[in-house]
């Protein structure tokens, strides 16, 4: 992951040596405030403040920019079908100029991207570099990039940020900007449906008693994406009518409880709505961080789903550093990423597990529900344990440390994908029973390299 394009976009807002100004530093201080603890002091349109709005483009757009791509990269079912270029089709070069097309009805063949609560395009700006990053050389689609916001004076920075990074990477892009989410009828003539649909901190922004209103909101937004009905068409010269899918929706929140939970219970209503008769559910699969359509096990708990993954954008470091004391080399969040697709499954493969803790000692007993090998009252301290996610309830993976290889050590973390090899929890059940390690596998979201 290598930002340098996204700050030279940024150069002519921030202007010269905007890193060591102690002005800034406290702007983006009083932001960071205002968001976790004050929020209803910050007035609406704090986009209109340009020191506030220096602030957000450099700490805050950088932080979101760098969660948002995490997730696109470690989650790749989003992206339209690949193929080789096709022969009237050749890449765009970064100096054809202009990128950005006028205003008007995006093309069929273009890939759609919805930037809901976009403030200055963060979202919008990741999935264009993921995009670039990730599609053959030469076969990226033209892009269709639709911007929502209530601040009118945050779309105006964020059409301009989107053309300018678009220009830089060599996309072509037509871009559209609106204050409210249009209506039914009338964006549906307009548009067949959007292949990316994106909420980042919108369910943050709401006051605990709205929500109702928040999960309301992400359903009018998982109704933007592309169905199944539009999916016969060409995708940048590719044909996706080969498989039978839609577009796909991102939401991504801090790490806190509130929004964690809002988001789950979203989970909950969207699934239910896809299933008939309590079968499973059809026609919505979930890219992560679920590795299962079941019962969430943490929803209305006091527990909730958050994941942590290495900042690695040197320059983010160092304002953090300056700012907060702190270089903050993880990124925080919650999130929940669905697809449309028309397929059958199963609830759950029950061999894979997405880990939604640390790996951590314990000692002293635990509930039965925990998957170990047997142990003597005096190794229990010596037992290291990580939280699995499994449809209703949670599972304990225990196992004693000295059995632990340092390799799986390092890769069973918070956010990986663990799968334990069949029969191995059964095995684990009967008397004188346990799991070996070399029985399961983790598959870390990414690099934890930092």
């Amino acid at each position: 992951m290598n930002p340098r394009l996204l700050w030279e976009t940024l150069a002519e807002d921030l202007g010269p040596g905007f890193a060591e100004s102690r002005e800034l530093h406290r702007a983006v201080l009083k932001l960071s405030r205002s968001f976790t603890e004050g929020r209803e002091a910050l007035e609406p349109a704090y986009f209109s403040d340009p020191l506030l709005r220096r602030a957000y483009l450099a700490y805050f757009l950088p932080l979101g920019f760098a969660k948002v791509q995490t997730l696109l990269l470690a989650h790749k079912g989003w992206l339209p079908p690949r193929t080789r270029e096709p022969a009237d089709q050749r890449p765009i070069k970064r100096a054809e100029k202009p990128t950005e097309m006028p205003e008007d009805k995006p093309e069929p063949s273009e890939f759609r991207i919805l930037d809901f609560g976009c403030g200055p395009g963060t979202a919008a700006l990741a999935a264009l570099d993921t995009l670039k990053r990730v599609v053959k050389s030469g076969n990226a689609p033209r892009v269709a990039v639709d911007l929502v916001d209530s601040q009118p004076e945050a779309l105006e920075v964020a059409r301009r940020l989107v053309a300018r990074f678009a220009g830089r990477l060599g996309l072509g892009v037509t871009i559209r900007t609106f204050q409210t989410l249009p209506d039914g009828e009338a964006w549906k003539a307009d548009v067949l449906g959007h292949d990316l649909v994106m909420a980042v901190n919108v369910l943050n922004e709401l006051p605990p008693e709205e929500g109702v209103r928040g999960r309301e909101t992400l359903i009018r937004l998982w109704e933007q994406t592309r169905g199944f009905d539009s999916a016969s068409r060409q995708i940048g010269g590719i044909d996706s009518a080969s498989r039978p899918i839609g577009g796909s929706m991102l939401i991504v929140e801090p790490s806190h409880r509130v929004a964690s939970q809002r988001m789950v219970r979203f989970r909950e209503r969207l699934l239910k709505s896809h299933s008939t008769d309590g079968a499973v559910p059809r026609g919505a699969r979930i890219l992560g961080p679920c590795m299962h359509l079941g019962a969430c096990p943490v929803n209305r708990t006091k527990n909730w789903c958050h994941f942590s993954e290495p900042a690695l954008d040197s320059r983010l470091q160092d304002l953090s550093t300056r700012v907060f004391k702190d270089p903050r080399k993880w990124l925080k969040f919650s999130y929940l990423f669905f697809k449309r697709e028309d397929f059958t499954a199963t609830t759950w493969d029950r061999l894979t597990y997405r880990a939604i803790g640390d790996l951590h000692p314990v000692g002293g007993a635990r509930p039965e529900r925990r998957l170990s090998h047997r142990h003597s009252a005096g190794h229990r301290a010596h037992t290291l344990a990580i939280d699995l996610c499994r449809p209703r309830e949670k599972l304990v993976l225990a196992l004693p440390a000295a059995a632990f290889p340092q390799e799986l050590r390092e890769k069973l973390v918070r956010g990986a994908v663990v799968t334990i090899e069949e029969g191995a929890d059964e095995a684990a059940k009967k008397p004188g029973g346990k799991i070996a390690p070399a029985r399961v596998r983790a598959t870390p979201m990414t690099s934890r390299k930092i």
